[in-house]
């Protein structure tokens, strides 16, 4: 019957399993430090590089571990070759709040709240400097005048992730804007910023 052959077939597939299994590599115990200028505000997913397709993988890891002290990732897995670590490009989209206000003469403090990180960012003339967060991991880079364009890649390498790309709406639930108007808005808040405070 049916019954019989389903109950055959989950023992047949089960000893199978015990099968294969016996005939793969141990697993082996891993652990690695990340980077101490990376930022994770939540815990990190590993990934293996699949040399064969080409592609980042993040099958293959058991007992996964991260101490957010140490900044230390153990881990076990029977694969050795790249390994690296991910974390979600829009885990702070959308944005709770922002603000641009005066701050002395041709001066602007731009603050954005997100889900998991909170910026404040002097702007004066075509410079930029981080004021916080205070992260201990942010050190290289704050209370540094940069050009916007470095600050923004400095923080993008240290993991907060608060710069959309330009197919985010695929990802998070976010307006769309008419680019043309948004242009025009952006520059009239420029000019208007060192004397009104917008949000």
């Amino acid at each position: 019957s049916s019954g019989i052959n389903a109950e055959y077939g989950a023992a047949g597939e089960g000893a199978l399993s015990q099968i294969t299994k016996e005939l793969t590599w141990p697993l082996l115990n891993m652990s690695f430090t990340v980077a101490p200028n990376a930022v994770f505000t939540e815990e990190p997913m590993l990934a293996r590089w699949e040399d064969s397709q080409q592609c980042w993988r993040t099958d293959g890891f058991e007992e996964v571990a991260f101490e957010e002290e140490t900044g230390t990732i153990s881990f076990k897995t029977q694969f050795i070759g790249p390994i690296c670590t991910f974390q979600d490009s829009y885990n702070n989209m959308p944005f709770q709040s922002w603000e641009i206000r005066p701050h002395g003469p041709g001066c602007v403090i731009f603050t954005l709240i997100a889900a998991s990180v909170e910026l404040e960012i002097s702007i004066k003339e075509s410079a930029c400097c981080l004021n916080s967060p205070e992260d201990i991991e942010l050190d290289g880079i704050r209370n540094k005048w940069l050009p916007s364009h470095i600050l923004i890649q400095k923080l993008i390498a240290a993991g907060i992730n608060v710069f959309p790309s330009e197919d985010a709406d695929k990802y998070v639930s976010i307006s769309n804007k008419e680019d043309e108007i948004e242009t025009l808005v952006y520059e009239q808040m420029a000019l208007a910023s060192s004397s009104f405070a917008f949000s």
